[in-house]
């Protein structure tokens, strides 16, 4: 299950690669700026690689029926997010969103259209202008921060499975 979110994050980030090369990023200090955007650049550059096995495009394919089950998926995805409003534990509570906010933000890339003819010209994160690319600053946060905690939990299964085989 996890390599299976891990595909549809990557190819998510993939699809809105052209828009995230061209994400300026203001830290506060022109350093962390530039590391920011060579590590985002780094990763792009690796998920560029990757052969995407994920196809968005027949997973809500067929008419009234599909756009019946799309609404359903966006409403289960909804309810568990308000699930995690239920958390007791501040801690765990924002982790879960965060978690939760970067795999919603990895669905909204693939199915919602914005994504489908990109012009990664209109990209500005400073204005917040929301009229052409369609994602927040949080969203483009939590997408990544989601992807590196996925990798870091798929890289520590693995772990256990070869600790379990010896």
């Amino acid at each position: 299950m996890l390599q299976q979110i891990c595909v549809l994050k990557k190819s998510a980030l993939g699809k809105a690669a052209p828009f995230l090369e061209n994400v300026d990023c203001y830290t506060g200090n022109a350093d962390e700026d530039y590391e920011t955007k060579e590590a985002v650049r780094d990763i792009l550059n690796i998920v560029k690689d990757f052969e995407y096995h994920f196809n968005e495009s027949t997973m809500f394919s067929g008419g009234q029926q599909a756009v019946k089950l799309k609404d359903e998926f966006r409403l289960h995805f909804l309810n568990v997010s308000r699930i995690m409003d239920c958390v007791g534990c501040q801690k765990c509570r924002l982790w879960g969103k965060l978690q939760t906010q970067g795999l919603g933000t990895a669905l909204k890339i693939l199915f919602s259209g914005d994504f489908d003819s990109p012009d990664p010209t209109v990209f500005d994160l400073r204005s917040m202008r929301r009229t052409h690319f369609k994602l927040t600053r949080n969203e483009v946060v939590a997408l990544f921060n989601a992807l590196g905690r996925l990798s870091d939990s798929i890289q520590a299964l693995e772990m256990f499975r070869k600790l379990a085989v010896s």
